[in-house]
């Protein structure tokens, strides 16, 4: 991993993510970038006991968590709606970010409780009509905030 690309002039968030990285690694360690004066936002992605990673991330500094239940954990039955609602119980502070099965079918779902930010990815990328389907997204998320 290219450590160099957490301190970029300029750059005013650092995103970390990676399956196999415990909170505390020096690499990625929220505190780290927070006293380099970064925004710090974490993918969940991968991780089992989420009320214990939020906190522990809250702790270090982290900015924002972002759940993001990828395609392969909800083909096994994990549903980021669920992951959302637990990172939103037991948050304290960090801001909530959600990524991962939002369509216009389902973005109002969402919306109703309230994550920070909501990321659409493929229900855009593989519509028929991708600006469309913006557009709806983009509709109910001005009309639920």
């Amino acid at each position: 991993m290219n450590r160099s690309c957490f301190s970029t002039p300029g750059q005013d968030y650092v995103h970390g993510v990676r399956c196999d990285r415990r909170a505390d690694d020096p690499v990625v360690h929220p505190r780290r970038q927070k006293e380099a004066g970064k925004q710090v936002v974490v993918d969940m992605i991968c991780v089992d006991d989420l009320p214990a990673r939020v906190r522990l991330l809250e702790e270090a500094g982290a900015d924002m968590l972002a759940v993001h239940t990828g395609t392969d954990q909800q083909a096994a039955g994990r549903k980021p709606i669920d992951d959302l609602i637990t990172m939103l119980k037991v948050r304290r502070k960090a801001r909530i970010a959600v990524a991962g099965g939002i369509s216009s079918q389902t973005v109002k779902d969402y919306a109703l409780l309230g994550p920070d930010v909501v990321i659409v990815g493929s229900a855009i990328t593989h519509a028929a009509d991708p600006a469309g389907e913006a557009r709806k997204i983009s509709q109910v998320l001005l009309q639920h905030h």
